[in-house]
């Protein structure tokens, strides 16, 4: 869940001159046999094709298949969102791969609000999606059948349910087959992790609110840590400006700390095994592990020996997964695995507003710009958000205030290094605004000049 799958499939053919560029980047299916009758599709794209050795007139390959959402990691961009919610900007960068329709869904239950600002610095798409993701308690898995696979994405508890028959015996065996497909080991896992989480912020339009959130789990059962102590984890700064939107992340933190704090790890000869789907264990001599299961993570290794005449006709075909699954109640929150690209030092741009004006400010004295990355900005009032300007002094409507001009050209630096929040913090000249007078003749001037 939460990573493109990657399957790894060893081939022979008759001949030892197979044409790659006919197979990398075509769409490909991988049938798996199940002992219930029926066979599970791994539908995907070949992205690697390998030729490795001949033996008894036969032709080893390797082929490697992923989703088309895994090519979006050889895509990076420097570009502006503004005023789109979190599932728009995804699709519209889904759409821009050519990703149609019926190739990805929304599955989300919560409704997301737009965000005002958002910058993809740097990153590959894949990276900024799975970012935005993390940041907002969405996670991504994915739907296979035999001509396509599908990307969904989902914040909710649980998922659908494996394909076929989905109440699962436990029957460990000792080594015996059964011809019904069972799980053959389970251990259960319990972990500690943080129970307290605390996110604060400032808001400069509302400098007397405090927007220090927190959220504290006191079920032991539920956050078991050692007595006396309080894992409490704190970051500032955060995502939101209100501070009902920082009880919702504050509480999508702690989620995150929960997700996989009680978990199983499993094997099983139940090839329809898929992340993001559940099934039901019973039979097991722990009562509370007779319960719906949702799978995170499934590792599939299989043989098929006998397509091998001459090394080994008398071997079946072989599967087992490995798997590590969490109860289908318990909402997955992905792990913040993909941070934001920091700007490292600062930037220069070009102020920007609509044509015919000189000064395009708001009622804070902000401006907006076009920044030299920025291939898609049309040097208008829309090419950023509002961004505040640094003055010389300032106080309780007293001080300086000096606006920038349209065309002018300004340092921008980012607090904490963030490109969603940009501050101007200086003026220089270039040669479209070149300096008030002569230089180097007149070096010896200190002019302020409006």
């Amino acid at each position: 869940v939460h990573k493109p799958y990657e399957f790894e499939i060893e081939l022979v053919h008759d001949s030892a001159c197979l044409d790659f560029a006919e197979l990398l980047g075509r769409p490909a299916c991988l049938g798996i046999a199940d002992k219930s009758g029926g066979v599970r599709h791994v539908n995907g794209v070949i992205r690697r094709f390998t030729q490795l050795h001949t033996a008894n007139v036969r032709t080893h390959y390797l082929a490697v298949l992923v989703p088309r959402l895994w090519f979006l990691g050889l895509v990076t961009d420097h570009r502006i969102f503004q005023n789109m919610s979190v599932p728009r900007i995804i699709e519209q960068v889904l759409k821009e791969q050519n990703f149609t329709g019926d190739s990805y869904a929304f599955k989300c239950f919560f409704d997301y609000a737009p965000r005002e600002y958002c910058v993809q610095y740097g990153e590959t798409a894949l990276h900024f999606i799975s970012r935005l993701c993390e940041e907002e308690g969405i996670y991504f898995y994915f739907e296979h059948f035999q001509d396509r696979h599908v990307l969904c994405f989902s914040d909710r508890e649980g998922g659908p349910l494996i394909g076929g028959e989905s109440l699962l015996r436990f029957h460990p065996g000792a080594g015996t087959e059964t011809d019904a497909p069972t799980v053959r080991t389970v251990e259960l896992r319990r972990t500690i992790g943080s129970d307290a989480c605390t996110f604060r912020e400032w808001n400069f339009e509302k400098t007397r609110l405090n927007l220090e959130v927190g959220q504290l789990e006191a079920d032991p059962l539920k956050a078991p840590v050692p007595v006396g102590m309080t894992l409490e984890q704190y970051h500032y700064p955060h995502l939101y400006q209100l501070q009902k939107d920082g009880n919702r992340y504050a509480s999508l933190e702690l989620l995150r700390h929960f997700s996989l704090s009680r978990r199983i790890e499993a094997t099983t000869d139940v090839s329809r095994m898929t992340p993001g789907h559940v099934f039901e264990l019973h039979e097991h001599p722990r009562p509370d592990l007779n319960d719906r299961w949702w799978a995170v993570r499934v590792t599939h290794r299989g043989e098929q020996p006998q397509v091998l005449e001459h090394e080994a006709p008398d071997r079946g075909m072989t599967y087992i997964a490995s798997l590590m699954a969490i109860p289908d109640s318990t909402r997955f929150v992905p792990a913040s695995d993909h941070p934001k690209n920091p700007v490292i030092g600062d930037q220069t741009a070009i102020v920007t507003g609509p044509g015919g004006e000189e000064i395009f400010p708001d009622r804070h004295g902000r401006v907006k710009v076009q920044f030299h990355w920025d291939r898609l900005g049309a040097f208008d009032e829309k090419t950023t958000c509002w961004i505040r300007v640094s003055q010389g002094w300032a106080g309780g409507q007293y001080g300086t205030m000096a606006i920038p001009r349209i065309g002018q050209e300004v340092i921008v630096s980012f607090l904490e290094g963030d490109p969603d929040r940009p501050i101007v913090t200086g003026r220089v000249y270039n040669a479209a605004n070149p300096v008030p007078y002569p230089l180097p003749e007149h070096k010896t001037r200190t002019v302020f000049k409006s």
